[in-house]
């Protein structure tokens, strides 16, 4: 009897007590929880579909860009790297012809307005979409009705610039174009380049002085000018981790050539005096050459073995010359004058003044009135232009970093550039 009374207790209190009262709600909430929770798993796929697809709309649009403006050629050359990016065998076709568009992309007002009139910009959307059969088969979702998910992302990438450097900094680390002093730069028909991906591979120090009119600023890495020193025609590029081609990387056989092959020059060992007037001719100076006075070079190939300096008084002048430093160096100082232009044709067509051998630095300075027609090609070099120097002509400068310092006047004027083109060509995810 005692038993059965206190089995009858104990079903009292289950009744009556919390505990108990809890069984019901649990009942009736589990469908609920088990409902949010597939809801849950269905959203996880979804948020992960939709990552894919802003990573390949990026890409696609990267890719498309590059091609501008042949639209044709960028709208396949979109599609396909979407499909690089997510097989069509699992998600279908992600981007179809009729999502990319083209248009021109105004980065003052962040606006994009569609075109196919050599356009700038082109805006792709890549889909999980039902209409595209390919819609995101939900796991749970069609407990409650729904079978397929629809997602869809969207990309806008621009042709920022297509213009033409004529320095061009190649140093892939460290800074590459300093700007110090009072320098004035005019180079409003051509722009400034480093290809180092460093937050200072473009840096003005201490230059509240300096002044820069320049047409663009392409930086792979960051800018640094407190002084808001550099004013450009074209938007600053800055950041996008992408070095710019070395126009005349191809030459460096060309230049080992004719380092190879020179024959000793005929007047090698005829000296230059402040007094006197001196005429050169191409070939091999084993141990450089210091010139004083008027020097003229004959057209053609001049190897320095040794090192070069043009000092106070000189006049150099010459016309179809390119000067070779064979692992030697330049350095240029006091007051002379120098007008030199390259050749039109043949190996060393474009370069004025080339550079081969190990890392070195080189001088360009003092009351320096430099006219170069050509290129500067010095890879390994770090080159200053320091003084009060006055630079003019059709000039461009290849070398691994470059400084303006002092008070330099240095302007190029040339348009186009007399040799191989620094193709500043930059695509930017814009929206």
């Amino acid at each position: 009897m005692s038993r059965k009374n206190a089995l009858m207790r104990g079903l009292r209190r289950l009744i009556r007590g919390e505990r108990g009262a809890a069984m019901p709600f649990i009942a009736v909430s589990l469908p609920v929880i088990l409902g949010a929770g597939a809801v849950a798993v269905d959203l996880a796929h979804l948020s992960s579909i939709r990552g894919e697809l802003q990573a390949t709309a990026d890409v696609a649009a990267r890719a498309g860009a590059w091609q501008l403006p042949d639209v044709d050629t960028a709208e396949q050359r979109a599609i396909t790297y979407a499909g690089m990016n997510m097989s069509a065998n699992i998600h279908g076709n992600v981007l179809q012809n009729a999502d990319v568009t083209f248009g021109d992309w105004d980065p003052a007002t962040r606006t994009f307005t569609q075109t196919n009139m050599a356009p700038n910009a082109i805006r792709v959307v890549t889909r999980r979409a039902a209409t595209n059969n390919n819609g995101v088969v939900l796991i749970f979702a069609p407990v409650f009705g729904e079978n397929v998910g629809n997602v869809s992302t969207e990309a806008v990438a621009a042709l920022l610039a297509n213009n033409q450097a004529c320095v061009l900094a190649l140093s892939p680390t460290g800074t590459g174009i300093t700007i110090s002093g009072s320098v004035s730069i005019q180079a409003t028909q051509c722009g400034f380049a480093a290809n180092s991906t460093s937050p200072n591979a473009s840096v003005v120090t201490d230059g509240s002085s300096a002044s820069a009119q320049i047409l663009t600023l392409y930086s792979a890495g960051g800018v640094d000018d407190p002084h808001g020193v550099i004013s450009t025609t074209e938007p600053i590029i800055a950041g996008t981790g992408r070095p710019l081609r070395n126009p005349y990387a191809e030459r460096d056989d060309e230049i080992a050539n004719e380092i190879a092959n020179a024959s000793i020059s005929p007047t090698h060992n005829k000296k230059s005096k402040p007094s006197n007037s001196v005429n050169l001719k191409p070939g091999r100076y084993p141990s450089g050459y210091d010139f004083k006075g008027a020097v003229h070079l004959d057209p053609g190939v001049y190897v320095m073995s040794g090192d070069v300096s043009i000092g106070s008084g000189a006049n150099v002048t010459g016309d179809d010359v390119t000067i070779i430093m064979d692992d030697s160096d330049i350095n240029v100082s006091g007051g002379p004058n120098v007008d030199l232009t390259a050749p039109s044709s043949g190996p060393t067509s474009g370069i004025v003044l080339a550079r081969q051998g190990s890392s070195s630095s080189s001088d360009l300075a003092g009351n320096t009135d430099l006219v170069f027609d050509g290129a500067i090609y010095m890879p390994d070099t770090d080159l200053d232009f320091r003084g009060t120097s006055g630079s003019v002509g059709c000039l461009q400068i290849v070398t691994n970093s470059v400084e303006f310092a002092g008070t330099p006047d240095f302007e190029i004027n040339c348009d186009p550039l007399n040799g191989n083109r620094i193709n500043i060509t930059a695509v930017q995810l814009v929206s």
